[in-house]
């Protein structure tokens, strides 16, 4: 924090205040820089790439056009990951609690028979999302009841979760780029992820369910997939374009908790999703293997059902962020679309929280929503919602832009997947979220200066969101509690994060200091 401050004030002294100061130099050259722009050009050339993350992405990008630095790429290509990408469990602080979560959603578009589909007697093109979550808690901390890893799938036809020890000969990461991997000790289960590829084989089992002799059953379900990812939209640009993070460069010091960075924020996945579930009767025996054999009278033979579904896909929709550090927040709102069928292009994320400042650990609200559409980025740092299950209703303002996010699902619950999430004692059922959520966003800009008229840009809905509330007490209820809020970042963290000059000197500090120092995830 006094590296920051005292970063802060160095580069963004006012240039009056300097001109009084020296004002025999600057009359003597007036062709000369003012300090804090020569400070600027001596980090650009020293770090011959400069790489800017900014939570005002925008603002940024916009600045390097005008300096006659690259702009959104035309062609179409893959585009390369953001920063804090690689894994930061590698150096996690000493005798503090860590942890790392990554999620992946695909939405591939399945062609469903008629039996299963919802128009019986006719086949139905359906899109239907998938979530793949990873989990590491504590690798540094020997003694931590909550060390280990896990994963999660979430499928149409129900979800698994696996946890298993941590075991540095079987978890294999990288720390400066996407690259993920653990091996259970159990018939070959695992699950691996890079920017490139998805991959994994979960079992896991349920008790309580009731067949149709009204018997108790044990449903044993197992997901595998192997399926290509290429990244087309990032955060912040797309096609090729340099990356940023969401929360600046201070994301590089141990200053927020958790940390949060969106990898893929339009991208494209092809291959498949294999899930079978095995129901297994209460009171039979499991020696034969016999499927659906018989019935009450075969005794010695186990009675079982089983559902198997293939999903193959190509070029379906695929969304990955990433969490890390020592706390989550105690509660959030977050949505997530991409597969807006009138406007391709178009992407967002919104979330809001409650977390925990440095030092003082004074909770604060803060939220954000991030578009991607046709080629531009707009953040969206000044933010209001209303969120309780079944509405979120969000607004936020960003120079002349106004957006507006209505998200809405059914009220009882009955589309509502409870989702592990980190606790103080681990992996938890912590939210509620829906697959199947209709959001509309309708983005506008003003016309005419403050005070003018309010154009309508985009007007798209899709109803294949992503909507979640969370945090334990929330959940407990069920998230029927309304909460009202609006993003409102403390000082001095928001005037070093605002000053986009002083941001752009961090982000070039960091490449810089990176040739010398390791610094996890970069």
């Amino acid at each position: 924090t006094y590296f920051a401050l005292i970063f802060q004030i160095y580069t963004s002294q006012d240039q009056t205040m300097v001109a009084q100061r020296r004002p025999l130099r600057r009359r003597r050259r007036p062709h000369l820089s003012p300090p804090n722009s020569t400070f600027l050009t001596i980090i650009r050339l020293l770090t011959l790439q400069h790489l800017t993350y900014h939570p005002l992405s925008a603002m940024v990008m916009n600045n390097a056009m005008s300096n006659g630095e690259s702009s959104v790429s035309s062609s179409p290509t893959t585009c390369p990951l953001p920063p804090h990408s690689g894994y930061h469990g590698g150096t996690a602080l000493p005798g503090r609690p860590f942890f790392e979560g990554w999620y992946l959603r695909v939405v591939p578009r399945i062609l469903m028979p008629a039996d299963d589909g919802p128009n019986s007697g006719a086949d139905k093109e359906w899109e239907g999302p998938m979530a793949f979550i990873h989990h590491v808690f504590d690798p540094h901390l020997p003694l931590s009841k909550r060390r280990g890893v896990g994963t999660q799938a979430l499928t149409p036809l129900g979800s698994v979760y696996k946890e298993g020890t941590y075991d540095p000969a079987t978890f294999f990461t990288d720390s400066h780029n996407l690259f993920l991997r653990n091996e259970f000790c159990a018939d070959g289960e695992f699950f691996e992820l890079t920017e490139s590829r998805a991959r994994g084989r979960t079992t896991s089992s349920s008790d309580g369910d009731v067949d149709d002799h009204r018997r108790m059953t044990t449903t044993v379900t197992t997901v595998d997939y192997d399926f290509s990812i290429e990244s087309l939209v990032g955060w912040g640009g797309g096609y090729g374009d340099r990356q940023y993070s969401v929360a600046g460069w201070l994301s590089a010091l141990p200053l927020f908790d958790p940390h949060y960075q969106v990898l893929i924020s339009r991208g494209v996945a092809s291959g498949y999703v294999h899930v079978s579930k095995k129901s297994i009767a209460a009171g039979s025996s499991t020696s034969s293997g016999e499927k659906a054999q018989g019935g009450d009278d075969d005794e010695g033979k186990e009675e079982y059902t089983v559902t198997e579904r293939r999903f193959d896909f190509n070029n379906a929709a695929v969304y990955l962020e990433k969490n890390w550090g020592g706390t989550f927040p105690t509660r959030w709102w977050w949505m997530q679309a991409n597969t807006f069928s009138s406007v391709p292009s178009l992407s967002v994320t919104s979330t809001g929280a409650i977390r925990a400042l440095p030092i003082t650990g004074q909770q604060e609200e803060v939220a954000l929503v991030g578009i991607h559409w046709d080629g531009q980025f707009l953040p969206f740092p000044f933010v209001s919602w209303t969120v309780r299950w079944g509405s979120w209703v969000i607004r936020g303002t960003y120079k002349e832009y106004v957006v507006t996010l209505l998200g809405r699902c059914d009220k009882e619950g009955e589309s509502a997947v409870p989702v592990r999430c980190p606790t103080p004692d681990g992996m938890q059922d912590a939210a509620l979220e829906t697959y199947s959520g209709e959001l509309r966003l309708i983005l506008k800009k003003r016309v005419g200066g403050r005070g003018g008229m309010l154009e309508t840009l985009v007007d798209a809905t899709t109803n294949n969101a992503c909507l979640e509330v969370g945090g334990l007490s929330w959940f407990e209820k069920g998230g029927k509690e309304v909460w009202e809020g609006r993003s409102a970042m403390a000082e001095p963290l928001k005037s070093i994060v605002m000053n986009v000059e002083a941001e752009r000197a961090g982000a070039d500090a960091l490449q810089l200091l990176k040739k010398f120092v390791e610094i996890p995830g970069l």
